[in-house]
Protein backbone atom coordinates (compact mmCIF):
# COMPACT_ATOMS: atom_id res chain seq x y z
CA UNK A 1 0.00 0.00 0.00
CA UNK A 2 0.91 3.38 -0.91
CA UNK A 3 1.82 6.42 1.80
CA UNK A 4 0.41 9.66 1.43
CA UNK A 5 4.10 11.14 0.27
CA UNK A 6 4.10 8.35 -2.44
CA UNK A 7 0.86 9.00 -4.01
CA UNK A 8 1.78 12.09 -4.06
CA UNK A 9 4.93 12.25 -5.52
CA UNK A 10 3.83 9.39 -8.35
CA UNK A 11 0.28 9.85 -8.87
CA UNK A 12 -1.35 13.56 -7.71
CA UNK A 13 1.75 15.93 -8.89
CA UNK A 14 2.10 14.28 -12.38
CA UNK A 15 -1.93 14.34 -12.97
CA UNK A 16 -1.67 17.86 -12.22
CA UNK A 17 0.91 18.60 -14.39
CA UNK A 18 -0.36 16.72 -17.40
CA UNK A 19 -3.71 17.98 -16.79
CA UNK A 20 -2.41 21.60 -16.73
CA UNK A 21 0.12 20.71 -19.67
CA UNK A 22 -2.84 19.93 -21.38
CA UNK A 23 -4.82 23.22 -20.56
CA UNK A 24 -2.20 25.69 -21.66
CA UNK A 25 -1.25 23.75 -24.79
CA UNK A 26 -4.75 25.18 -26.22
CA UNK A 27 -4.67 28.42 -25.89
CA UNK A 28 -3.52 31.83 -27.59
CA UNK A 29 -1.46 34.49 -25.76
CA UNK A 30 -4.67 36.58 -26.84
CA UNK A 31 -6.94 34.19 -24.74
CA UNK A 32 -4.46 34.62 -21.86
CA UNK A 33 -4.39 38.22 -22.05
CA UNK A 34 -8.66 38.17 -22.29
CA UNK A 35 -10.83 39.50 -19.49
CA UNK A 36 -14.13 38.02 -19.03
CA UNK A 37 -15.57 39.11 -16.24
CA UNK A 38 -18.60 36.82 -17.58
CA UNK A 39 -16.95 33.86 -17.66
CA UNK A 40 -15.85 34.44 -13.86
CA UNK A 41 -19.78 35.23 -12.84
CA UNK A 42 -20.42 31.72 -14.49
CA UNK A 43 -17.73 29.98 -13.02
CA UNK A 44 -18.96 31.55 -9.25
CA UNK A 45 -22.66 31.46 -9.42
CA UNK A 46 -23.69 28.73 -12.24
CA UNK A 47 -21.02 26.32 -12.73
CA UNK A 48 -20.87 25.99 -8.36
CA UNK A 49 -16.68 26.22 -8.62
CA UNK A 50 -16.58 27.71 -4.97
CA UNK A 51 -18.13 26.34 -1.84
CA UNK A 52 -21.46 27.50 -0.57
CA UNK A 53 -19.17 29.57 2.58
CA UNK A 54 -17.28 31.60 -0.49
CA UNK A 55 -18.74 35.35 -1.02
CA UNK A 56 -19.66 35.09 -4.72
CA UNK A 57 -19.49 38.94 -5.18
CA UNK A 58 -16.09 39.48 -3.50
CA UNK A 59 -14.94 36.22 -5.84
CA UNK A 60 -16.12 38.25 -8.77
CA UNK A 61 -14.84 41.28 -7.91
CA UNK A 62 -11.58 40.02 -7.19
CA UNK A 63 -11.02 37.94 -10.60
CA UNK A 64 -13.57 39.99 -12.71
CA UNK A 65 -10.65 42.11 -13.63
CA UNK A 66 -7.88 40.13 -14.01
CA UNK A 67 -6.46 38.88 -17.18
CA UNK A 68 -7.38 34.82 -17.79
CA UNK A 69 -3.38 34.52 -17.60
CA UNK A 70 -3.38 36.11 -13.98
CA UNK A 71 -6.05 34.47 -12.59
CA UNK A 72 -4.16 30.88 -13.66
CA UNK A 73 -1.04 31.88 -12.25
CA UNK A 74 -2.74 33.18 -8.82
CA UNK A 75 -5.04 30.48 -8.72
CA UNK A 76 -1.72 27.83 -8.92
CA UNK A 77 0.19 29.91 -5.99
CA UNK A 78 -2.47 30.68 -3.34
CA UNK A 79 -3.90 26.95 -4.16
CA UNK A 80 -0.44 25.24 -2.53
CA UNK A 81 -0.84 28.06 -0.05
CA UNK A 82 -3.69 26.18 1.18
CA UNK A 83 -2.59 22.54 0.87
CA UNK A 84 0.09 24.15 3.05
CA UNK A 85 -1.90 24.61 6.44
CA UNK A 86 -3.64 21.32 5.80
CA UNK A 87 -0.41 19.94 6.18
CA UNK A 88 0.64 21.95 9.24
CA UNK A 89 -2.84 20.69 10.74
CA UNK A 90 -2.55 16.99 10.02
CA UNK A 91 1.04 17.15 11.36
CA UNK A 92 -0.42 18.79 14.28
CA UNK A 93 -2.60 15.91 14.79
CA UNK A 94 -0.03 13.58 14.50
CA UNK A 95 1.75 15.19 17.42
CA UNK A 96 4.18 17.19 15.63
CA UNK A 97 3.03 20.89 16.46
CA UNK A 98 4.87 24.23 14.95
CA UNK A 99 5.81 24.88 12.24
Amino acid sequence: MMDAAQFFLLRYEPLHALMTDRLFADLSDAQLRARDPARIRRAVRTDGDYGPKVDPERVEAFYGGMTRGWAFAHMALTHTFGHFAEANIVRGMLGFPGV
